[in-house]
């Protein structure tokens, strides 16, 4: 949910492949801040399209709320009953949202608003109740300057699927020629010398299963490793 090629791309594109159906959930559409765009609004809609066209690439399908840029709904249960209305629409098994601390306001009440509709979704949504395939929800990190606080739970290897991540981001043409290419790749090469892999994601479980009942061994293999190590087997946390 929000920044989903970025923070996800590569496990999305794994479920992809394992043929899951995976949809992205953007709550920002409109009114980009001026900075971006320059208050083109030719340059915003064609960002949406491009937006489409990204989640393409990794095998996604894209739903955007088109709230405007840094000015969520005045009231945040309205935020909370859209993101619930399209989870009980697609009914997935496993969530991937971002992490709630983030300097960016968009992610973090994104991220707040998710996890609100993720326990109530039926309440949310309203409408004539359903049974949740919902098992496991985990957190995802953004951009290198915008998360904080965030010490990973497991990593998933992306090399594979890191050519394609960078396929998607050039989608975004509005945003310059090698969009966010870079950052990810140096990101990627970090949590990847952090988990022995070439490239690598890392997560956060959220719940409700995760992590004692968790499908993802299962579905990636050798490609999940736990965050820690023979040297530091507690993640390098000080519990002291």
């Amino acid at each position: 949910m929000d920044e989903c090629e970025y923070g996800a791309g590569g496990i999305s594109r794994k479920f992809a492949k394992l043929g899951w159906e995976v949809v992205f959930l953007n709550t920002v559409g409109r009114g980009y801040d001026v900075t971006i765009f320059g208050g083109d609004r030719e340059k915003e809609r064609a960002f949406l399209r491009q937006a489409e066209e990204a989640a393409g690439v990794l095998g996604a399908r894209k739903v955007i709320l088109r709230y405007p840029d840094k000015r969520f709904p005045e009231n945040d249960l309205q935020a909370v009953s859209d993101i619930a209305k399209v989870v009980k629409e697609v009914n997935p098994e496993v969530v991937l949202i971002q992490w709630v601390k983030d300097h960016h306001h968009d992610h973090v009440r994104t991220a707040r608003a998710s996890l609100e509709a993720l326990t109530h979704v039926n309440l949310f949504a309203g409408g004539e109740p359903i049974k949740l395939n919902l098992k496991e929800v985990y957190a995802y990190e953004a951009g290198i300057a915008q998360t904080t606080d965030f010490e990973p739970d497991f990593y998933v290897d992306i090399a594979e699927e890191i050519e394609e991540v960078f396929s998607s981001f050039r989608k975004f043409k509005a945003l310059g020629e090698e969009p966010l290419v870079e950052q990810k790749k140096v990101q990627a090469r970090y949590r990847g010398m952090q988990s022995g892999f070439k490239y690598a994601e890392a997560f956060k479980f959220i719940g409700p299963r995760a992590p004692l009942r968790s499908i993802l061994p299962e579905l990636l293999g050798e490609a999940l490793r736990p965050a820690g190590s023979m040297l530091y087997p507690w993640g390098g946390k000080d519990y002291l």
